[in-house]
C-alpha cells in the first residue's frame, strides 16, 4: 500500500464487524450491481466515500466526529498529511461524493436522468439531500453535476513533463490496451505498467478523448458526483442512490447489506424518511443510502477576527497585534535644514521616475502606448506612502532548534472554542497611492490590490492611477511569502535609477522590504514558491493566513477614526498629526469610514473572492480571473508554477532518460525546484533500452517500487512515491515483465498491484543504476559520483490517468476546503449569513471578471465563484435564450474554454472560441477588434440589480483574443478595440460608486463618458 490515496484504509470497530441492530427498511432481493462496501479489499478499503462510517466520535469536535484514516503510510509527507486530515471534524462541503459497483451501470439512464433538465429532481436516480433538522435547508436537495458540464477536465496543453504518455485530460484513460481484443491483460499490453488492462473512460468505444467521462470511472466502476453548489459546514447529508439507478442489464443497484443502509448508520438517517416525499420518493424507492457529515469552516476566521477586536476567546490578539501602523517608511533624502515631509513622494515627481522604470523595464526603449497610457495615469496620483503594520501568522516556519520545517509540518494549530493557538509575528509592507481630491475634502474610498502568483506589491505602478482617476486610493501589500525575486544585479540597476532622483529609499520600501525569501539557496529570494503546492494542508494555510493578513489592514484602515494621533508630525506645526494624516493637512487621507473595496488578478482574483465573503467591512470586491474549487484549478491550469509545484509533485519526482545532441543515452530526475521545473542529470545509461522493456524503480528506504515501460529510442519515465533523501535504484530488464495478480488472487505479502509487475526471483537487469553516475548539484547541494543515489524531492509518484490520481484529488479537496473560497462565496450576498462576535455580518457587492478561454485559473473555475455567490441561475431559463445562463455557458463552450476541441473555426477554419458578452459593440460596429469569431446574440452580460445588498452584482466574459487570455491588460490606444480602457472604465465607476453602477457604454473605450474625470494637462 502507498501514496496518499491510502487514507482512505479507514479502521473502524464498527466497520470491522457484522452490522447489528435494524435499518431503515429492508433491501429485499434483487442481482443488481451491489455498492461495493469492502473493509477489508486489497489494496485498498473500498467503501463509499464521503461517508460518516469512516469517522470516530470526539466529544471535542464541533461535530462531535474525527476522520479516521490510518496512520501505517511509507513516507513522512504521507503520515503528517494523514495525522493532519485526522483532525479535521467533518467532510468536505466541495467534495465529490464517490461509491463503486459490483458490475457496470448503465450510463445513458444516468444521463437521461441527470443531463439536460435543468436539474429539476423529479426521475433523479441519486440525490443529495440535506437531513439536519435545524437547518435552514433541511429536506433541500443540492444539484450534484454527473457530466453536465460544470466541472470540465479537457486540457489546454496536454503534455506533463517529460516522456509523458500525454492524452488529452489528466485523470481518466484514454487509449485502449486491449491490442488483441481478447479482454485479458496480455503481455506487453500494459502500456502505462498500472496492472491493469485500460480501455477508454468514454462513453462508447471509439469517442474522441475530448469526450472522456467526467462522472464515472470504467475501471472500477466507480460513480462520481460532484455537489454543483457548497454544502452547509457542520450539517449532514443524506446520499441517496434509488432503485432508478441501475446496471448496465437494466437492474435496479443493491445494498450490500440486509438493510437499504449499514445498520449503525440508521440513527443519522432517520429524518431522511422525512424529506423523501418532497422528491415523491418514499423508502421503498431507495436502493442504497447512507449520511455524511461536513467539517467546520469558519470557526477559525472567526475566532482570530473577533479576537483582533478584543472578543471571544482569542480577544488577547487585540493587545498582542494592535490594530495600528508599526512603521511609515521614509521615502524621500533628508537635505540639511529641510522641512519637507520625507515619508510622502508627490505623484507628480514619482510619475517622472516612474516613466524611466517603465522604459527600462521595455528594455530601455520609448514607451509602449499601453504604458504611456500607465503613467498619464499617474497624473490622478497626489502622493504615495509606504507603511507597515505587524500580522499574526498561525503557522510555523521554523522547529524548536530554528532549522526550516518541511512545508507538510507548517500548518495552524488554532482551537477557536479554547483560543489556544501558535502565533509569531510578521512585518507586512503596504505601498498607498493616494488621489488628489480637493482640499479638506473626507477620506478617499481605497482599493486593495491583490497581486497575481509570485506577484508582488507594486501593482500601483500599473493600476495606481486608472483608479486614482475615479478618486481611489489603492493599496498594494504581499501574500504569504511574496516579494519582488529579482536578481539582486537588477534590483540594483533599478535602485540607481530611483536613487538618482532622491528616491532610493522609496525603492528599498517598495522592492527590497517584503515577505519572500530565499527557499532553494540560490540567493535569489523566491516569490510565492511555497503557495501552491501538493503540500495541499500548507496551500489551505497560506491561503487562510493571507485572509487574515487582509482582515487585520481593514481593521488598521478602519481605525483612523479622526480622533487618535500618533507620533508623525508632517505639517511641522510640533503637534502629533492624527493617524492616518499623511500629508499633514488634519484631515485623515484613507480609511476611517470611506469605503473600503478589493480587486486583484489570478491570485489576487482568488483572496477578492475571498474577502467578499469573509471581511464584513468590505463593500465592494472585482474579482478579475480568479477562480473557486482550487483542486479544480490544479486539474487543468496551464499557470507556470503551478504545474511545477502542484502537478510534478503529484506525479514525481520522475526518473528519465532522454538523447543529448550526440545521441547519447542520459539519467535525469525531474522535479520541482519550487514553483519551476528541476532537471538534475544523473549520468550516462550505459545499455542499450529497446522498445518494450521494463524499468523498475525502487525507492530502497520504504521498499516500495514502481515499473515503467521503456519507450521508443530508449525513452522512460518512472516514478515511485518518495521523501527527499530517500534512497532509490533504478533497474532494466528486457522485454515485458509479468503484471501482478489481482488483488482477489493475490496471496498475502503480494506486491501491490499497483507495482505495476511483478520481478520473478530469477529475473536479472540488464542495467542498474544506485548511484550517482557523475557530480551533480540541485538547491545549493552537491551530490558526488559514486554517492546513494537519492529523491531529491518529495513526490506521491502517482501515474496519470489513474484511479488513484482522481482519488487524490477528492482527497485534496477534503483537505483544502477551509482555505477555498467556494465555501465563503454564499456568504457575500447573505444567502447565508456569517456573523461575527461584533455584531457584524458579511454583506458585499461583487462583479465577477472572467476572462474568455482563461485556462491559468480556467475559466470554469471562474463560474464557481459566481454560481456559489449566487449570480448565475441553475433552474430558472433565460427568457433571451430559452434555456439557464449556466446551461448557455455550458453550451457556447465558455466552461470548456479549449480552443483545440474544435467547437467553432474562423473564416480561414481556425479554432477559435465564442465571445458571449460581446463588449466590443458597445462601440463602433462591434467588429472593430478584428475578432473573427462567434459571437452570442443577444450578449449575455450576466448583471443585473441585487434586493440581497443593494446596487448591481453578477459575472461578465471579456474576450481578450480569439483563442483566450487569462486576464485583460491595461488600456492600449494603439489596439483596434481598446478593451482595457473598457474595463477600466467601466470598473473604475463600478467601485467609485460603491456598486450602484455598472456603466455599459460606448464612451468607455474613449473615457469621454460624463462621469470620467478628463485627463489634466501635463
Amino acid at each position: 500500500m502507498n501514496n496518499l490515496i491510502k487514507l482512505t484504509a479507514i479502521v473502524l470497530c464498527a466497520g470491522c464487524a457484522s452490522p447489528e441492530g435494524k435499518g431503515l427498511m429492508e433491501s429485499g432481493p434483487g442481482t443488481g450491481a451491489e455498492v461495493v462496501f469492502d473493509v477489508f479489499a486489497k489494496p485498498l478499503p473500498n467503501v463509499p466515500l464521503p461517508n460518516d462510517f469512516a469517522t470516530r466520535f470526539d466529544a471535542t469536535s464541533a461535530t462531535k466526529r474525527r476522520i479516521n484514516a490510518s496512520m501505517v503510510a511509507t513516507t513522512k509527507w504521507e503520515r503528517s498529511t494523514r495525522e493532519s486530515l485526522d483532525a479535521l471534524d467533518g467532510w468536505g462541503t466541495y467534495q465529490s461524493i464517490t461509491v463503486a459497483f459490483q458490475k457496470p451501470l448503465d450510463l445513458h439512464n444516468l444521463i437521461r436522468r441527470h443531463q439536460g433538465d435543468d436539474y429539476d429532481p423529479r426521475d433523479d436516480a441519486a440525490y443529495l439531500i440535506d437531513i439536519t433538522p435545524d437547518s435552514p435547508d433541511f429536506c433541500q436537495r443540492t444539484p450534484l453535476d454527473m457530466g453536465e458540464g460544470n466541472f470540465p477536465i479537457v486540457l489546454e496543453r496536454p503534455g506533463y513533463f517529460d516522456n509523458d504518455r500525454e492524452g488529452d485530460q489528466l485523470l481518466f484513460d484514454d487509449r485502449e490496451e486491449d491490442l488483441n481484443r481478447n479482454g485479458k491483460l496480455d503481455l506487453g499490453e500494459d502500456l502505462d505498467m498500472d496492472g491493469v488492462l485500460d480501455h477508454p473512460n468514454t462513453l462508447y468505444p471509439g469517442d474522441s478523448s475530448f469526450k472522456a467521462l467526467p462522472f464515472y470511472e470504467r475501471e472500477t466502476n466507480t460513480l462520481i458526483m460532484k455537489p454543483v453548489l457548497p454544502l452547509r459546514e457542520k450539517n449532514t447529508y443524506a446520499v441517496v442512490l434509488t432503485k432508478r439507478l441501475v446496471d448496465e442489464d437494466g437492474r435496479p443497484v443493491k445494498s450490500p447489506f440486509p438493510y437499504i443502509n449499514h445498520a449503525s448508520q440508521t440513527k443519522a438517517l432517520e429524518p431522511l424518511e422525512r424529506c423523501l416525499p418532497n422528491f415523491g420518493l418514499g423508502l421503498a424507492d431507495v436502493a442504497f443510502t447512507w449520511p455524511y457529515t461536513t467539517q467546520s469552516i469558519t470557526a477559525d476566521y472567526i475566532a482570530i477576527r473577533d479576537g483582533l477586536y478584543g472578543l471571544g476567546p482569542m480577544k488577547r490578539l487585540a493587545a498582542e497585534f494592535p490594530g495600528e501602523i508599526s512603521k511609515l517608511m521614509t521615502l524621500r533624502d533628508s537635505l540639511p535644514g529641510s522641512t519637507i515631509n520625507v515619508r510622502i513622494v508627490s505623484g507628480e515627481q514619482f510619475r517622472s521616475t516612474a516613466i524611466d522604470l517603465l522604459k527600462q523595464l521595455n528594455g530601455g526603449g520609448a514607451l509602449t502606448a499601453s504604458m504611456q497610457e500607465v503613467a498619464d495615469h499617474h497624473k490622478f496620483i497626489d502622493y504615495h506612502v509606504v507603511f507597515q503594520f505587524v500580522s499574526p501568522q498561525f503557522f510555523p516556519r521554523v522547529d524548536s532548534e530554528e532549522k526550516p520545517l518541511p512545508l507538510y509540518k507548517q500548518l495552524f494549530d488554532v482551537n477557536p472554542v479554547t483560543g489556544a493557538a501558535f502565533t509569531r509575528p510578521e512585518t507586512v509592507t503596504v505601498w498607498l497611492t493616494v488621489p488628489k481630491k480637493a482640499a479638506g475634502s473626507g477620506p478617499s474610498p481605497v482599493v486593495i490590490l491583490g497581486h497575481g502568483y509570485t506577484g508582488n506589491k507594486l501593482d500601483p505602478l500599473f493600476y495606481g492611477g486608472f483608479f486614482a482617476r475615479y478618486g481611489l486610493a489603492t493599496i498594494g501589500m504581499e501574500n504569504v511569502s511574496h516579494g519582488v525575486g529579482l536578481d539582486p544585479t537588477d534590483l540594483e540597476l533599478a535602485r540607481a535609477l530611483l536613487a538618482g532622483k532622491g528616491l532610493g529609499n522609496m525603492f528599498d520600501a517598495i522592492a527590497k522590504v517584503d515577505r519572500a525569501f530565499d527557499q532553494n539557496r540560490d540567493g535569489i529570494k523566491d516569490s510565492g514558491a511555497d503557495f501552491w503546492t501538493s503540500y495541499i494542508l500548507h496551500t489551505r494555510e497560506v491561503v487562510k493566513q493571507s485572509a487574515i493578513d487582509y482582515m487585520q489592514l481593514v481593521r488598521i484602515l478602519r481605525g483612523f477614526d479622526g480622533a487618535k494621533t500618533w507620533q508623525y508630525d508632517a505639517n511641522r506645526d510640533n503637534h502629533d498629526d492624527l493617524v492616518g494624516d499623511f500629508n499633514g493637512d488634519g484631515v485623515i487621507d484613507v480609511g476611517g469610514s470611506a469605503p473600503i473595496h478589493i480587486t486583484g488578478g489570478s491570485l489576487g482574483g482568488i483572496m477578492s473572492a475571498m474577502m467578499s465573503g469573509l471581511e464584513p467591512q468590505i463593500d465592494v470586491a472585482v474579482p478579475v480571473s480568479g477562480g473557486a474549487g482550487l483542486p479544480d484549478i490544479g486539474v487543468r491550469s496551464i499557470q507556470g508554477g503551478v504545474r511545477e509545484a502542484v502537478n510534478l509533485r503529484m506525479l514525481g519526482p520522475l526518473f528519465t532518460t532522454t538523447r543529448n545532441a550526440a545521441g547519447q543515452l542520459e539519467a535525469w530526475q525531474v522535479l520541482p525546484n519550487l514553483n519551476d521545473l528541476g532537471r538534475v542529470k544523473l549520468g550516462p545509461v550505459d545499455a542499450t533500452p529497446v522498445e518494450g522493456d521494463t524499468a523498475v524503480l525502487t525507492n530502497i528506504t520504504t521498499g516500495e517500487y514502481r515499473c515503467a515501460r521503456v519507450g521508443a529510442n530508449g525513452l522512460l519515465r518512472a516514478a515511485v512515491s518518495s521523501d527527499e533523501s530517500d534512497q532509490w535504484k533504478i533497474a532494466l530488464y528486457s522485454g515485458p515483465l509479468p503484471p501482478p495478480l489481482p488483488p482477489e488472487e493475490a496471496p498475502e505479502g503480494a506486491p501491490d498491484p499497483r507495482s505495476g509487475c511483478v520481478v520473478p526471483e530469477d529475473a536479472t537487469p540488464y542495467w542498474t543504476m544506485d548511484t550517482f553516475g557523475i557530480d551533480s548539484k540541485f538547491q545549493g547541494l552537491e551530490h558526488k559520483a559514486g554517492e546513494p543515489l537519492i529523491a531529491l524531492g518529495d513526490g506521491f509518484g502517482l501515474r496519470r490517468q489513474s484511479p488513484e490520481i482522481r482519488r487524490f484529488l477528492g482527497l485534496a479537496q477534503l483537505a483544502i476546503e477551509r482555505g477555498d473560497p467556494v465555501n465563503f462565496l454564499p456568504f457575500t450576498e447573505q444567502r447565508r449569513i456569517l456573523r461575527y462576535g461584533t455584531g457584524e455580518t458579511v454583506a458585499t457587492r461583487m462583479v465577477v471578471v472572467n476572462t474568455i478561454g482563461d485556462m491559468n485559473v480556467p475559466v470554469a473555475t471562474g463560474v464557481s465563484i459566481a454560481r456559489a455567490a449566487g449570480m448565475i441561475d441553475l433552474y430558472s431559463p433565460d427568457a433571451r435564450f430559452g434555456k439557464t445562463a449556466n446551461r448557455v455557458l455550458i453550451d457556447n463552450g465558455v466552461l470548456e474554454a479549449v480552443e483545440r476541441v474544435g467547437r467553432y473555426q474562423n473564416s480561414l477554419g481556425q479554432d477559435v472560441l465564442m465571445d458571449v458578452d460581446h463588449f466590443s459593440a458597445l462601440s463602433g460596429s462591434g467588429t472593430q477588434d478584428l475578432f473573427d469569431v462567434p459571437r452570442l446574440t443577444p450578449a449575455l452580460r450576466l448583471v443585473k440589480p441585487n434586493d440581497r445588498v443593494g446596487g448591481v452584482t453578477g459575472v461578465i466574459f471579456p474576450m481578450v483574443v480569439p483563442t483566450g487570455r487569462h486576464g485583460f491588460d491595461t488600456p492600449d490606444p494603439s489596439l483596434p478595440f481598446n478593451l482595457g480602457s473598457v474595463m477600466l472604465n467601466m470598473l473604475g465607476r463600478y467601485l467609485q460608486t460603491g456598486g450602484a453602477e455598472l456603466p455599459m457604454e460606448a464612451c468607455l473605450e474613449s473615457s469621454s463618458c460624463s462621469f470620467v474625470p478628463p485627463m489634466p494637462a501635463d
